[in-house]
């Protein structure tokens, strides 16, 4: 079965202060890709599930497509970035749709890394999306930690299916 995931990544942090931060501009709609067989700039995958970018997208032009296998457990099409923000929480947004989701779940995943460990972890597991489900908006909040140094935004599929 297949996983689709779309992830039209919004991130939102609150600031503490009213200091204008240096806004960078990521690929997190997937819509800058350098050839047809790769990812898209800035993606890599976590996991051992076929990851693929797909035409079919909630917005734009390109979603990520992450598609279960018989020799793996998960799959995650995940984005690294410099934690170089200012905040007391953390907001990701997005969009997925999923089909035939089974013996696990679909989800957003969103962790942020400081001092050589993971300080704060969501990847939906307790929401228990699964099934066959059209495009729906799904978000994570967490802490914002003091010494965040990177921050990994995902969708992931656990299971079989598409997302």
């Amino acid at each position: 079965m297949k996983l689709k995931i779309i992830l039209t990544t919004i991130l939102t942090i609150t600031a503490l202060s009213s200091q204008s931060q240096k806004i960078e501009k990521y690929n997190l709609d997937f819509e800058i890709q350098e050839d047809e067989s790769s990812l898209s700039e800035g993606w890599f995958n976590w996991g051992t599930y076929d990851l693929t970018i797909d035409d079919i997208a909630h917005s734009g032009n390109k979603s990520g497509k992450i598609t279960s296998t018989d020799n793996g457990s998960f799959g995650s099409m995940a984005y690294k970035i410099p934690a170089n923000y200012v905040g007391n929480t953390i907001k990701l947004e997005g969009y997925m749709k999923i089909e035939n989701v089974e013996n696990g779940f679909a989800g957003l995943l969103l962790r942020i890394d400081g001092n050589g460990s993971s300080l704060a972890f969501d990847n939906m597991q307790n929401q228990n999306i699964s099934g066959t489900k059209d495009w729906q908006k799904y978000s994570i909040t967490l802490t914002y930690p003091d010494k965040a140094e990177n921050i990994f935004v995902a969708g992931i599929l656990v299971g079989k299916g598409k997302a």
